[in-house]
């Protein structure tokens, strides 16, 4: 053992910063089996960026059920990482500058919640993304430095912005089911002011159906390093 994780605890305990911890290794963070499980729960953000660890540190990092970023970026970690280990709450994940390639990109699709991956200049290729373009979670991936051609990207960008759109759909079919039924109540209620008390609740709780409808690209997809702007056309609901 060469530090002590408890001294790398920030906010409140949310988050566990070793950035640039140029001592630490994967057995390091064994420390965390000695915590609670409350101190575990609390910590939802884990940085290990610049420092010497390598996937096998993924096999620790399952006991933070609540982790929901993880910064690997400029470390050792290659395409032998037992992703699978990776707690399935974990929404950010970067990888910049490993020598990650498609073989892990590939285990990724495990994560149901990951909805932004940084993989610059890594191994990843057009291989790699083809395979992104099937998380139907993610809505922001960064490559530059990478093999991946323009065209895997633009495949990846429409392939973002149709999960969008068919979650924004599904979104408005609900609200739109929601009204209806309240209204349909409204009709046979006979007291009137039951009957405004019910109108007023659908105004205040129940956005306009339009908030809802749109192009996806509305919602700033990011897809290899800026923002994707008028991808495909306008699908309105």
């Amino acid at each position: 053992m060469t530090i002590e994780l408890k001294d790398y605890i920030l906010n409140s305990g949310a988050a566990l910063v070793l950035h640039a911890a140029r001592e630490l290794v994967d057995a390091d963070l064994a420390q965390l089996l000695k915590f609670s499980e409350q101190q575990r729960a609390v910590i939802t953000s884990v940085v290990l960026s610049s420092t010497a660890i390598t996937g096998e540190c993924f096999r620790y990092l399952a006991y933070l059920p609540n982790l929901k970023a993880l910064y690997a970026n400029k470390t050792r970690i290659n395409d032998d990482a037992p992703l699978e280990y990776l707690p399935k709450t974990v929404e950010i994940l970067n990888l910049d500058h490993t020598e990650v390639g498609d073989m892990c990109v590939s285990k990724l699709r495990i994560l149901p919640n990951l909805h932004t991956v940084r993989l610059r200049k890594t191994g990843v290729t057009n291989r790699g993304i083809n395979i992104l373009a099937t998380v139907t979670s993610l809505r922001e991936c960064h490559f530059d430095g990478t093999a991946v051609s323009e065209h895997a990207r633009q495949r990846l960008s429409n392939a973002i912005d149709l999960h969008v759109m068919t979650f924004s759909r599904f979104v408005c079919f609900l609200l739109y089911r929601i009204q209806l039924g309240v209204r349909k109540l409204i009709l046979r209620v006979g007291d009137v002011r039951i009957c405004v008390v019910l109108q007023v609740a659908i105004t205040r709780w129940l956005p306009p159906l339009p908030l809802f409808c749109g192009k996806a690209s509305d919602l700033s997809v990011v897809v290899g390093g800026s923002s994707v702007k008028d991808i495909g056309t306008d699908r309105s609901c």
